[in-house]
């Protein structure tokens, strides 16, 4: 009796490195369970990937400004406050 078998094609030349770093994660992860790797080398592992430049390029968006006030405090009004006040304590 024949069974058709599934298999999978590479026909995509681009795979997400998300779902590879995912996939290394899991690996990891049953590689612990299993006592073949250390808890610690496994976190050295994916702590070393998520720092890796050329794997990932986050960018945390800063908040946009919710009115004037906040807008004028991103643009320097922070800084001059606080010398205002501490040299308002000096005195």
């Amino acid at each position: 009796m024949n069974i058709p078998v599934a298999t999978a094609t590479a026909t995509a030349s681009f795979v997400d490195p998300r779902l590879g770093f995912l996939a290394s994660v899991a690996a990891w992860h049953d590689l612990v369970e299993h006592d073949e790797l250390d808890v610690a080398e496994a976190f050295d592992r994916v702590v070393e990937r998520v720092n890796d430049p050329d794997l990932f390029q986050i960018v945390v968006p800063e908040p946009e400004p919710k009115n004037a006030a906040e807008r004028a405090w991103d643009t320097g009004w922070r800084e001059a406050a606080v010398e205002y006040h501490q040299n308002r304590r000096r005195r």
